[in-house]
């Protein structure tokens, strides 16, 4: 859902939302309540290939009623390779080398550790050597902050403390790192070296210079009196010699210039709140949005927008969803009408047109542009015929997955600028993946393409002698 690949850090964001249906097709009890999933990872680069790169990597759940939750994570070969100091993991490899992994949240664990041996049906990948699953467990609502450090035998092993929430300081042979992650909310923290203000980030210093590191969003990083700020992700080595000199800039950002809006709906023009306008015509509805401050808006009529600028507008045979940039918001933006809701950063527009024949489905048109990203919504009901028992893959109707849904007729497909694409869908959801520049999409039925026909042909008759 979010990434940034920048000089010495990589962020990568996941997102999955658990719901009744996931639950019971995952083989866990029923979710009492939806709930979403944030896996967040910073992979620190090292400046030589004499010292190790490293992993961390942040779970966070949110939701209203959350279950007690589980981290498990495998390790080749059986617990005689693996030592255990306290949240510290060593595995030992076959190469003798090390991986250490230090769990800093929770703080503190009860692991339980269980040995899988080899066999000779494998279903599930398990190592010929046998391998270890570790397990670590946390009470309802609480996450997981983990650091995998992979290092040669001779090489320390790291040594990290928790700050704060979200929040960590790891020493290694170049220098410290402080690190910043967050899924949905903004971290603020000063200490007497650092300070920071944004979702995820790092600061990386060394004996030559510092690292100032914003990942996702709008946010600044400081070093002691050198401040930067920012609207997008930036890496910005400050000497160390100018670390001390009080600065504080703006670093330059390439934003995306916003789509140009047409409306298809006119009429009377109301006000229900700053920034947001509703419009009613004969046979139509829309909502346009527009405020210097972020809006979450949810209507009694269905309508639903987080983000600055945008519209839904909602006709008699189809329905516009439009969201213009938003940096600072980012992949949190969402524009929805009822239960149909997008998630992803803009700027799209996107209309969903339902069919006006018997027996086809509708389909998604319309522009994203900016950078490659993924837009997650629910696969929609607009795509399926209305006498297809498939219809949407309700929830229960786990036998469509398991055939294949590209047997029951059911699959949605994508096209990029004239160009077909697999789609990917799984659970009711539907993640539509999109290139960087201008991306006209269309998103319909899947249908066998066409096969090229035959190149000519001619027969040689070979006569033995």
């Amino acid at each position: 859902m979010d990434y940034a690949y920048l000089p010495t850090v990589n962020h990568l964001l996941g997102w999955q939302r658990f719901d009744d249906k996931s639950g019971r097709s995952q083989g866990v009890r029923k979710v009492t309540e939806p709930f979403d999933w944030y896996r967040q990872f910073l992979f620190m680069k090292s400046n030589s290939a004499d010292n190790p790169s490293y992993l961390v990597l942040r779970d966070t759940l949110r939701g209203k009623m959350l279950p007690p939750s589980h981290f498990n994570t495998w390790v080749i070969g059986d617990d005689k390779h693996l030592q255990r100091q306290d949240g510290t993991f060593t595995v030992t490899t076959p190469q003798d080398h090390r991986l250490d992994l230090q769990f800093l949240e929770p703080a503190t664990i009860n692991p339980r550790i269980t040995f899988v041996p080899p066999a000779a049906n494998n279903p599930f990948g398990i190592s010929p050597a046998g391998s270890t699953e570790i397990r670590v467990s946390q009470p309802a609502g609480q996450g997981y902050l983990l650091i995998a450090y992979p290092r040669l035998a001779q090489t320390a092993p790291l040594q990290a403390e928790m700050l704060a929430e979200g929040v960590a300081k790891i020493r290694t042979p170049e220098g410290a790192d402080y690190v910043f992650l967050s899924p949905d909310a903004d971290i603020t923290f000063a200490n007497a070296e650092v300070s920071f203000h944004g979702r995820t980030g790092a600061v990386r210093i060394s004996n030559d210079n510092v690292r100032l590191v914003l990942a996702s969003g709008v946010g600044s990083v400081g070093y002691k009196a050198c401040v930067l700020h920012g609207q997008t992700p930036f890496e910005v080595a400050v000497p160390m010699s100018d670390a001390a000199k009080k600065t504080e800039r703006e670093v330059a950002a390439v934003i995306t210039a916003p789509l140009t809006f047409t409306p298809l709906v006119t009429g009377v023009k109301q006000v229900i709140q700053p920034g947001v306008t509703k419009v009613t015509g004969p046979t139509a509805t829309a909502y346009l949005f527009d405020s210097p401050t972020e809006l979450n808006v949810t209507t009694a009529d269905g309508i639903r927008f987080r983000g600055r600028k945008g519209a839904v507008e909602v006709l008699k045979d189809r329905i516009r969803y439009l969201l213009q940039p938003d940096p600072a918001l980012g992949y949190l933006a969402e524009v929805g009408y009822r239960d149909y809701v997008i998630k992803g950063e803009g700027p799209y527009d996107l209309t969903f047109t339902t069919s006006t024949k018997d027996n086809e489905g509708g389909e998604i048109t319309g522009v994203v542009n900016g950078r490659k990203r993924v837009l997650a919504m629910p696969l929609p009901a607009n795509l399926v015929p209305p006498n297809c028992p498939q219809k949407a893959l309700p929830a229960g109707q786990l036998q469509a997955q398991a055939e294949g849904p590209v047997l029951t007729n059911v699959a949605p497909t994508l096209y990029i600028n004239g160009t077909q694409w697999q789609l990917g869908y799984y659970d009711r959801m539907m993640a539509l993946s999109v290139f960087d520049g201008e991306n006209n999409v269309r998103v319909t039925r899947f249908h066998v393409p066409p096969l090229p026909s035959l190149p000519e042909r001619t027969t040689v008759v070979v006569e033995a002698k």
